[in-house]
């Protein structure tokens, strides 16, 4: 394993953002969790409005598969953070501090875009909704880069697998809101009222924040490689690594086995006769708390088990959870009980599989440039999901509901072994469980 030395770059940092000693000690990990967790769950509740209400809305106004497919690029802010991810480590904003002044400013442009899109419903014509929207997604993908570097910033080795389930959680948990709570408000209260509300709910969880002193970056404090003021962070040497690439690779199988089908089903429930009411009570009342079990499930697993058996049997319960969805499509499995199971199953390997994607990039991101790392991850993990969600709506009009799921299926079995090739060779040092030492605590791995 190589280390890489950056003296300079220490340097720089430590003149620009002096080290105050022991900043573990000023906040303990619950109380980071916490933060993280009312941050999480503000930004991502618009996004699962975006992601699971809007295709809803559009189906109920009778819009094609492939026509909502292609809303998923309102989520493309998201999938593009690697190309301004750079931009907020090398100006951070002279305000509130180096992460805080960049989560606060955008912020507050996400909620004015909120209250500007209060005032624009879908059924008054959707250009401008749809604009408002990508510039809604496009302030909370900034955030997220912001508040991403501040958790690997400042989560210790030892809280960076919970520190992701739970941001996972508050993924989901955002999700339900959005996509739940929201979306039964929207079936009573209507689109003014609804976005009126989501606003008012972004802005109490962001007050955590607005109340909160930045704190030191650990890893400037912990740092004990060899040092070499030649070598200075760049995006492109961290996309060279081969485990990066190898990170791609998985990132590009795991959104097509589990976020291809997420969309598609929505519609399929729709077309079962669900209205958005039903839909927005099965996401509320099932579908995320099972996410959220899925992502503890995947913290308390990853103490103890490698990464390659828990995505392996995940890609074999999403090869099962695609026949299941195939005899619901088909008719051939009516019961209630099997459609429970469908979307329980959906639900939990989602929660699980992202838990285990945001710990792998934790992991592989930790280091002088760690939100620059971290948001090239996360913005290849977001591209790949809505250009396979796009995918999913064409391939499941051409085809229809019962070969799509029939061919995700499996798909999803094949890659069983791809998935466990890329474990034991290019991402061997981010394979073993967290209950092995030094297993995720040394940077720069190449």
């Amino acid at each position: 394993m190589k280390i890489c030395n950056n003296t300079g770059v220490d340097n720089y940092h430590q003149r620009i953002f002096p080290p105050a000693p022991h900043s573990e000690k000023t906040l303990g990990s619950t109380a980071k969790y916490l933060l993280f967790l009312s941050l999480y769950i503000g930004q991502y509740a618009p996004v699962g409005f975006t992601w699971l209400t809007m295709p809803v809305i559009l189906r109920s106004h009778g819009f094609s598969l492939g026509a909502i497919g292609m809303m998923a690029l309102l989520y493309s802010p998201w999938a593009l953070k690697f190309l301004y991810s750079s931009i907020l480590e090398r100006f951070p904003l002279p305000i509130a501090g180096r992460r805080k002044g960049w989560i606060m400013i955008t912020r507050v442009m996400a909620l004015v875009t909120l209250f500007l899109l209060a005032g624009n419903s879908p059924e008054q014509g959707l250009v401008l909704p749809i604009c408002l929207i990508l510039a809604m997604n496009f302030f909370f993908a900034v955030s997220d880069l912001a508040v991403d570097g501040y958790a690997t910033d400042i989560l210790l080795p030892k809280e960076r697998s919970w520190g992701a389930c739970l941001q996972i959680t508050g993924n989901f948990a955002g999700f339900m809101v959005g996509g739940g709570v929201f979306l039964i408000l929207y079936h009573h209260l209507g689109w003014e009222i609804t976005l009126w509300l989501m606003a008012c709910f972004i802005l109490l969880l962001t007050m955590p924040m607005a109340f909160h002193k930045e704190l030191t970056r650990n890893y400037w404090q912990t740092k004990k490689a060899d040092k070499d003021p030649s070598q200075k962070p760049h995006p492109l040497s961290f996309v060279a690594r081969p485990q990066t690439k190898a990170l791609f690779v998985l990132l590009v199988i795991a959104a097509i086995v589990f976020k291809s089908g997420y969309q598609v089903r929505l519609s399929l429930l729709a077309d079962l006769g669900m209205n958005p009411g039903q839909i927005g009570s099965l996401t509320l009342w099932a579908g995320s708390p099972l996410s959220m079990v899925g992502t503890i499930l995947t913290g308390v697993f990853l103490k103890r088990t490698a990464m390659n058996k828990l995505f392996q049997t995940a890609c074999a319960l999403a090869g099962l959870l695609g026949f299941l969805s195939w005899g619901v499509a088909g008719s051939i499995f009516s019961s209630k009980w099997v459609l429970a199971a469908m979307i329980g199953l959906e639900q939990i390997l989602m929660g699980g599989i992202m838990a285990a994607i945001y710990t792998l990039i934790l992991r592989a991101s930790v280091g002088p440039q760690s939100g620059t790392d971290y948001g090239i991850l996360c913005g290849v993990q977001h591209l790949t999901s809505f250009c396979a969600v796009i995918a999913a709506g064409y391939l499941s009009q051409a085809l229809g509901y019962g070969p799509f799921y029939i061919f995700l299926a499996l798909g999803s079995l094949v890659f069983i072994f791809p998935v466990k090739r890329l474990f034991l060779d290019s991402l061997r040092s981010l394979n073993q469980p967290d209950s092995e030492p030094g297993s995720v605590t040394k940077p720069f791995s190449s």
